[in-house]
């Protein structure tokens, strides 16, 4: 195996570490060394870090997929007393411990598995820091740690240690059974250590996260979800695929967008049945599917029918269509005449809908900024909206310039369109929450519009005309976007 060049495998590995913590459980067992690196950062940073990633495991394998935190010193004083694992140290002390459950992504492959994570300052040296993971093992079987899942490595114990000059990771090993260091328990050692001197040397720079998740839908909800959604729809919606689109991704990110309106809906409504969705510029139809399968009320449309409309059940066929939405308020507004065109040759939908109704905008290209102001003319109604291509008003791509983000201190073309569009939405009353959610997509951002503003004089489909035109106009109008939807409308093809 070839490590990176800063990366020093240890020659201490034939050698007994004698300072860790001696386990009279495990009397058979001993810390070895696997790995070491120089520090260019204090004590509290890697201890601030260590117990990031003790909260965040899935940072360090992409097989986890997070961590359910059982108990932790810092909130239950009994917890010391507790434990089950019994720690004997003339160097150390303890000075948190943490219970946690880790959950894998496939746990129809890996099962779930519980473990200590033991923080240790240092007796003699208050720098010395020590991070022990001690999963619970089998101690009846003469090898426990073969039973431990496939993320594990195969050691009754892991250890990472903070010296004024180094961190070092180490293993426990049954002293009995001389155990081969294989690749694999390399490898795991060099990932462990590489990523939290990553951690450690971004919190120095004065690295700042620049995407926050699960602002909007905890984590654990979505996460537990999402996993059953997967299981009941996965396998046959990839298999039956009848797109020339790639299935996996399309699949996993409806599931993914699915299961966040499924928990947000949880969040706003009494019941399945207190409301509708429409799912504008629906495309292949998949979330439509997904939501009506999962007993939620509502229906989707888009300018082209699909392929995969056919091979949907019956009750969701009867809830997708074929039509163009052209919002009604726009023949006010539209200062150009409009060519000839047959009404036969496509279906007119104008944008106003069902009292109590959630609008979908996945994708919705041309239709994308005008999600938030249809949701504000149709009374009592909410929005997300997740954008992808950059339209303005008019249906054509944007050639004007951009707001930068709020919240960055720099950012490209996608942010600086999810900041208009915040700007827009906000222009209409909207309270707007922003959450990048968990999808397979570079274009992941959702804006999401279930209140408004609480100095609002508007009242939804009674907002002021002259206001209306006003906002419109000021954001480079909508003239030309009847012309767009005819376009869209017969054309044979989208791209989306």
């Amino acid at each position: 195996m070839k490590f990176p060049a800063f990366w020093k495998p240890t020659e201490l590995y034939n050698t007994l570490v004698t300072d860790y913590p001696k386990i009279p459980s495990l009397e058979t067992y001993e810390w070895r060394y696997i790995l070491e690196h120089d520090v260019c950062y204090e004590a509290s940073v890697f201890e601030k870090m260590v117990m990031e990633l003790v909260y965040h495991p899935e940072r360090t394998s992409s097989v986890i997929m997070r961590t359910d935190i059982l108990c932790d010193s810092n909130n239950e004083s009994s917890l010391h007393e507790t434990s089950e694992v019994v720690l004997n140290s003339d160097y150390y002390q303890v000075d948190r411990r943490i219970c946690r459950r880790i959950i894998p992504r496939n746990q129809q492959l890996d099962a779930s598995m519980e473990q200590e994570a033991i923080l240790m300052k240092g007796t003699d040296d208050r720098n010395k820091r020590l991070l022990l993971y001690l999963p619970k093992l089998d101690l009846t079987l003469e090898q426990p740690y073969d039973h431990l899942p496939y993320y594990h490595p195969a050691v009754a114990g892991v250890a990472l240690e903070y010296t004024s000059t180094k961190i070092r990771a180490a293993y426990l090993l049954n002293s009995k059974h001389q155990q081969e260091l294989s690749m694999r328990l390399q490898r795991t050692a060099n990932m462990l250590l590489m990523v939290l001197h990553k951690h450690c040397k971004g919190t120095v720079e004065g690295y700042e996260k620049r995407m926050l998740h699960d602002t909007v839908v905890e984590r654990n909800k979505f996460q537990d979800t999402y996993v059953e959604l997967k299981k009941k729809y996965a396998k046959q919606l990839i298999e039956g695929w009848v797109e020339k689109t790639d299935p996996k991704k399309h699949v996993f990110e409806d599931l993914g967008i699915a299961t966040f309106l499924i928990e947000l809906w949880k969040q706003m409504y009494p019941s399945k049945q207190s409301f509708n969705f429409v799912d504008i510029g629906c495309g292949n139809g998949l979330l439509v599917h997904i939501l009506l399968s999962e007993g939620y009320l509502g229906y989707g449309f888009d300018a082209r029918e699909r392929k995969s409309w056919k091979i949907y059940p019956e009750f969701v066929q009867r809830n997708l269509s074929e039509k163009v939405l052209v919002p009604f308020f726009l023949k006010d507004l539209e200062d150009q005449p409009l060519p000839f065109i047959p009404v036969e040759s496509f279906t007119i939908h104008d944008g106003r809908f069902p009292v109590n109704s959630f609008i979908i905008g996945n994708h919705a290209d041309e239709l994308t900024p005008y999600i938030p102001i249809l949701a504000r003319l149709n009374k009592k109604s909410s929005f997300i909206s997740i954008p992808c291509c950059v339209h303005d008003l008019t249906g054509a791509k944007i050639s004007w310039s951009l707001p930068k983000p709020r919240d960055k201190k720099h950012g490209g073309r996608y942010a600086m369109y999810i900041e208009w569009l915040r700007q827009l939405s906000e222009r209409f009353d909207w309270k707007v929450e922003i959450e990048p959610l968990r999808i397979p997509s570079t274009r992941n951002y959702a804006l999401i519009g279930r209140s408004i503003q609480e100095n609002s004089s508007s009242e939804g489909a009674t907002f002021p005309p002259e206001t209306l035109k006003k906002i419109i106009d000021e954001n480079h109008g909508a003239s030309g976007f009847l012309q767009h939807a005819i376009q869209v409308a017969t054309s044979n093809s989208r791209s989306h």
